[in-house]
């Protein structure tokens, strides 16, 4: 129970981040701007996706699982879900394909770049972990 509501919490504040940051850079590009209801929607999808992906990423305890598999099935469960929300927050110009595959390249270098830090931290935490009972054994 503690580790979904971590990976819910983690999903929730890192989709609020990110959101926030895509909405300030999409209205400085498109020198436009938006307004408070906009904002308001673009924050209950950014919510609601941080916590699905949150709890996506309870796959990463299920130990039977090969790692590879993890990845995949997280990645494609992520990919559904931005899919789902970029359909409720209006992330897509049904007109220009170019706007889903925009959206969906985004996404995998977001993706990309998370994975890779909590890839390098869990490999971090292990290191760590085996020096200390590298030092316990010694004692």
């Amino acid at each position: 129970m503690k580790k979904a509501l971590e990976s819910t919490l983690i999903g929730f504040l890192i989709s609020l981040s990110i959101s926030y940051i895509m909405v300030t850079i999409s209205v400085l590009v498109e020198n436009a701007s938006i307004t408070g209801q906009q904002l308001l929607e673009q924050l209950v999808v950014a919510a609601i996706l941080g916590i699905a992906i949150g709890i996506c990423m309870l796959i990463y305890h299920i130990e039977r699982i090969p790692f590879a598999v993890q990845i995949i099935i997280h990645f494609l469960l992520v990919t559904i879900f931005v899919g789902i929300a970029g359909y409720f927050g209006h992330w897509f110009d049904y007109d220009n394909a170019w706007s889903f595959v925009s959206v969906f390249f985004t996404e995998l270098m977001i993706y990309a770049v998370l994975w890779t830090y909590f890839y390098r931290k869990a490999k971090h935490d292990i290191s760590e972990m085996n020096q200390l009972l590298q030092k316990r054994k010694e004692m």
